[in-house]
């Protein structure tokens, strides 16, 4: 295939301003609009507040400017603006995988089971290329649910304490976000098996991420309406009966968005356990926080906060961050907020934090691995380990 360089007019538009050197005012000032500028946690000033949101926007809209003006050429690709460059790539990587989508979804299925250090058996792993994310596929409403819910607080205190697990299901949604952006991005895990599969995709992968890291600052919502979701990848986690499998049923238009929803499926998996215990409660937070349009912030500022997260256990193997993501989604909102802006501030006190909920986390896998050796003996059953949540905990 022909490396076709930047056309001169595309060179162009990139010099005089289609690559911002600020972001978006339309994005920034949609921020208070967002799901996350309704967050007294957030945007009270303190350490979550507007001014480590904004730093975040900025940070993660320099990181996605400057590795498209870095990559100096789009493979195959003529087209004048950013947008019109990613569909043309687009088409391009589908043409390819097309014949090679069976290997894809495996090695996508193979790569996360690997990450995390899923145990066979426990969890159900649906991947699929598709061409395009069709309305029927729909999972999440556009909205947050205005209606009734079912629920009713008893108190005003009550109201508080739910109005705090909204909160923090917010923060984990974007920490999942992030997880499955930086994971799946991390393209040296899976380069070889992507060389032997076609040796020109692992480029235009870079290339497709690059352009579409950009474009999602272009607008506060991205377009997102009920009549047009533009979705490029979804993910579902279908919780079951209570001797059903968890399934991870996750579609994605070209391998790298796959990879990073089956990513955020697991993640999703984990943080489950943060969920109120009462039905109608966890109904209510979902309602309240599970919607397309909070997902483009997500997006912007999720990425910032793993890293910042991860920052924390570098040291500490892949496999177990299924534990340590538990312990921190088991804690309750008052103090989930208080360790996490330590966290986010880089203090002392965040590492000392941090350090607490590795070693519970650990002590844990300890117990469950050591429990679960013993019922195998028992009964020579695989059980669904606590990294992988049961639906009866759910």
């Amino acid at each position: 295939m022909r490396t076709m360089y930047i056309s001169e007019g595309m060179a162009r538009r990139l010099r005089e301003g289609v690559l911002k050197d600020a972001l978006s005012v339309d994005v920034l000032d949609g921020l208070k609009d967002s799901p996350y500028g309704n967050i007294p946690s957030f945007m009270d000033g303190g350490p979550l507040g507007e001014r480590f949101l904004r730093k975040a926007l900025a940070t993660e809209y320099d990181n996605a400017r400057n590795a498209l003006r870095s990559m100096g050429r789009i493979e195959s690709v003529k087209a004048g603006d950013i947008s019109s460059a990613f569909q043309e790539l687009l088409v391009k990587c589908q043409k390819i995988e097309s014949a090679n989508r069976d290997a894809l979804e495996k090695l996508a299925s193979n790569y996360v089971i690997d990450l995390f250090s899923v145990p066979d058996d426990t969890v159900r792993i649906e991947a699929r290329l598709v061409g395009a994310i069709e309305d029927g596929d729909a999972i999440s409403p556009v909205e947050p649910f205005d209606g009734d819910t079912g629920f009713e607080a008893a108190d005003i205190e009550d109201l508080s304490g739910i109005d705090g697990q909204v909160a923090k299901r917010h923060f984990l949604n974007a920490l999942n976000m992030g997880a499955g952006k930086r994971m799946s991005a991390n393209i040296r895990g899976y380069i070889e098996d992507l060389y032997d599969i076609d040796s020109r995709l692992p480029q235009m992968y870079k290339e497709l991420l690059a352009l579409n890291d950009y474009m999602i600052f272009d607008s506060p919502d991205l377009g997102i309406s009920d009549k047009s979701r533009n979705q490029i990848g979804i993910v579902n986690v279908r919780y079951g009966s209570r001797d059903e499998l968890v399934t991870i049923s996750a579609r994605g238009v070209v391998f790298p968005v796959l990879l990073s929803e089956l990513i955020r499926g697991f993640m999703e998996l984990f943080s489950a356990h943060g969920l109120p215990k009462e039905r109608d409660r966890a109904e209510y937070v979902l309602k309240k926080t599970d919607y397309l349009k909070a997902e483009p912030w997500q997006m912007r500022i999720g990425p910032y906060m793993w890293n910042i997260f991860t920052g924390y256990f570098e040291d500490t193997d892949t496999g177990d961050m299924p534990y340590i993501y538990q312990t921190l989604s088991r804690l309750k909102p008052g103090t989930f907020f208080r360790v996490f802006s330590e966290m986010m501030a880089g203090t002392g006190k965040g590492k000392e934090y941090a350090a607490k909920i590795r070693d519970k986390a650990l002590r844990e896998k300890e117990r469950i691995s050591f429990n679960g050796k013993m019922n195998k003996r028992k009964d020579d059953k695989s059980i669904i380990t606590d990294s992988c949540m049961s639906p009866e905990e759910f």
